[in-house]
């Protein structure tokens, strides 16, 4: 039965101004191909509306330890942020993805970051295009500008002073160096880490109060060479550091920065806000001889097809020993109901096929052997 609409055009107003932020189980680094596995960790940003006015409201269906299938879809939240202007759903949601908690499967949190802090995103000058207008060759994560690399540097030196301190039972303000260099390794540039260098103010240490001096050897537009004063916060649930950084200049508010670091190996894993790197920290009577040690060869895998997402293996349409053109398909695995086909990255002899139809693969898994003339 049909019924006439209560209300007219006229009477809808325009209220503020929303976002909402799909997390995906997806690898945007790999041009988005999905991932499978348990949520070990989900923690989402709270639901609430904050002091400012602005809401954080995250509609999902899943909750820590369930598990992401290759059959279904790899949706996992709809994160939504309010504010009564643009400006301000957009700073909602950037600091509702830094509190988003996610782990055991890959996600696009860092390219929904990276998307909000687009200068073109921002204005609103965006089409059905940007994407690809943006990341013309895939996202690969964003660099930082120069301010901002050394900001984000002084932010690992003040996280790392703080985990050595943990390895004395008893902490002397003797027992550390005034003299820093911080490494930032970068994707896009791993043969080429930003050495960026610093100094500490060791009469003025007073954990997790660190005051630091960046040593520049070049004028950046925006940056002091002055002390200013870091405090750390770590909070283990969220698995997230909060950096509150105090000027010297009493005219600038305090300004809060939050971030994700994990020690691995000899490495600190820094992400936020789409900026992903692997960062060294060495004292300066370490930092002299570092560049006498040799670079990691990488492990060769050009003859290697392997399997870059999770799947079945559905069609293997070459045999062993048989010649192969480049950009000839060679297998194709389903997964999260598409049909994703792998082809040769240039001509070759296929030399042994690991897996027969009808295989579930994992990521990483080698699937065909190339060999070469």
């Amino acid at each position: 039965m049909e019924k006439k609409l209560e209300i007219t055009q006229n009477d809808v107003r325009l209220n503020g101004s929303a976002i909402e932020s799909r997390i995906y189980a997806e690898n945007p680094y790999k041009n988005f191909l999905p991932s499978i596995g348990r949520l070990t960790k989900y923690n989402p940003p709270k639901e609430t509306q904050h002091q400012d006015g602005t809401i954080t409201r995250n509609d999902t269906g899943v909750r820590e330890g369930d598990e992401v299938s290759m059959f279904y879809d790899p949706m996992i939240a709809k994160l939504c942020s309010w504010g009564k202007t643009r400006d301000l759903a957009i700073n909602r949601m950037e600091s509702a993805l830094d509190n988003f908690l996610l782990e055991g499967i890959d996600q696009n949190i860092s390219f929904l970051s990276a998307i909000l802090a687009n200068k073109r995103f921002k204005s609103g000058d965006i089409n059905t295009a940007f994407i690809d207008e943006e990341f013309r060759k895939g996202f690969q994560g964003i660099i930082p500008n120069k301010k901002l690399e050394w900001t984000l540097g002084s932010l690992v030196l003040a996280y790392h002073i703080c985990e050595i301190s943990k390895n004395f039972e008893i902490f002397e303000i003797d027992q550390i160096s005034n003299e820093w260099e911080v490494h930032l390794h970068y994707q896009q540039l791993p043969q080429n880490p930003s050495k960026l260098k610093y100094m500490i103010n060791k009469n003025n240490l007073n954990l997790p109060l660190i005051c630091i001096k960046p040593v520049i050897n070049q004028i950046t537009k925006g940056l002091h060479d002055d002390f200013f004063t870091i405090e750390v916060y770590q909070d283990f649930i969220k698995k997230l550091v909060t950096f509150k950084i105090n000027s010297q200049d009493t005219l600038n508010s305090p300004q809060n920065i939050q971030c994700r670091l994990n020690n691995k190996n000899t490495n600190i894993e820094f992400e936020y806000r789409g900026i992903r790197m692997l960062a060294n920290v060495f004292p300066k009577y370490v930092a002299d001889y570092h560049k006498y040690m040799k670079p990691i060869k990488n492990l060769d895998k050009s003859n290697l097809l392997i399997c870059p997402m999770p799947g079945k293996l559905i069609k293997i349409l070459v045999k062993e020993n048989q010649i192969i053109e480049e950009g000839q398909s060679l297998c194709v695995v389903e997964a999260m109901k598409m049909e994703n086909t792998l082809v040769a990255p240039k001509q070759c002899t296929i030399k042994k096929i690991n897996y027969k139809k009808g295989d579930t693969l994992s990521v990483d898994q080698v699937i065909m052997e190339f060999s070469f003339k």
